[in-house]
C-alpha cells in the first residue's frame, strides 16, 4: 500500500514538473472588463496592464465589457504561450454589440414567436404570414446603393425568385422588420443579408418634396434624406 501511495505521489510530483506556463501581458485602456481564457471567467481587468500565467500552448483570451444589463463589447485574440518568454496582448473591441448572456435568453424566447410569424425559404426570401408580404434577402441589394430613382426602378424591374411584381417598401412596411430588442443589426433575425445602414422607403417627406423616409437597421432609427443620396435596398411584394 505504502509503494502505491509513493508511486502516486511520485506521478503527481512529475505530472506538475512537466506543466510548463508562461507569462501573458494584458494591456488594456478604458473602463472596467472582464477576462474570459477558453471560455473561463479569469479576471477584472482594472488597470492598464494585467499579468497572468498560463499553460504552455494556445489559448482563446476574450475580454466582455458591460455596456448596460442588454448588451456588451467584445474584444478576443488566439494567442500561443511559450514558457521561454513573455507575450504582449492589447485587446481591441469590435465595432458591433453583443448582447449579454442574461438578455439572450430573453431574445431566444421572443425570437420563438417572431419565427411563427416570418419564415425564410431557401431562396432567399422572407414571407411575413401576418402582412401577407414577400421580402428579398439575398446578396444583391445587401451591397448595393443607389438613389431614390434609381432604387425604385431597380425594384420595379427585378425578376426574382421566379416573380417580377417587385416595388419598393412603404415606410410602414419596412418598420415591420425592424426588430427594436436588437442592435447592429436591429432586423427580425430570420434575415440574412442586412447592413447596419439605411434603407429606403417609397415615402416621400410630406414636408418637403426632394426628401423620403429611410431606415436605419443599425439601431432601428428613421429619418427623412434628400432623393439623391444613396441608400441600400430591399425590395417587397404582396403575397
Amino acid at each position: 500500500m505504502k509503494k502505491v501511495l509513493f508511486s502516486m505521489v511520485l506521478i503527481f510530483v512529475a505530472s506538475t514538473l512537466m506543466a510548463k506556463e508562461g507569462k501573458v501581458m494584458i494591456h488594456y485602456k478604458g473602463e472596467d472588463a472582464t477576462l474570459y481564457v477558453d471560455g473561463n471567467k479569469s479576471v477584472k481587468l482594472t488597470k492598464e496592464i494585467t499579468p497572468l500565467m498560463l499553460e504552455e500552448g494556445d489559448h482563446v483570451l476574450k475580454v466582455v465589457k458591460s455596456i448596460n444589463s442588454e448588451c456588451e463589447k467584445h474584444g478576443e485574440k488566439k494567442v500561443y504561450v511559450s514558457p521561454s518568454g513573455s507575450l504582449k496582448v492589447m485587446f481591441k473591441f469590435e465595432k458591433k454589440l453583443e448582447p449579454t448572456e442574461a438578455y439572450r435568453k430573453v431574445l431566444d424566447k421572443k425570437d420563438s414567436i417572431k419565427l411563427q410569424r416570418f419564415h425564410r425559404t431557401k431562396n432567399n426570401i422572407v414571407h411575413d404570414t401576418k402582412l401577407r408580404l414577400v421580402w428579398q434577402d439575398d446578396e444583391y441589394p445587401s451591397r448595393s446603393k443607389k438613389d431614390l430613382n434609381r432604387a425604385k426602378e431597380y425594384c420595379k424591374e427585378l425578376e426574382f425568385s421566379t416573380f417580377d411584381d417587385w416595388r419598393l417598401p412603404t415606410y410602414e412596411e419596412l418598420l415591420t422588420i425592424v426588430d427594436y430588442d436588437r442592435y447592429d443589426s436591429a432586423i427580425v433575425p430570420v434575415f440574412k443579408k442586412t447592413f447596419s445602414k439605411m434603407y429606403w422607403s417609397s415615402s416621400q417627406d410630406v414636408s418637403s418634396p426632394d426628401y423620403a423616409w429611410v431606415v436605419d437597421f443599425g439601431q432601428g432609427k428613421t429619418s427623412t434624406t434628400i432623393k439623391s443620396k444613396r441608400h441600400y435596398i430591399r425590395c417587397v411584394r404582396e403575397k
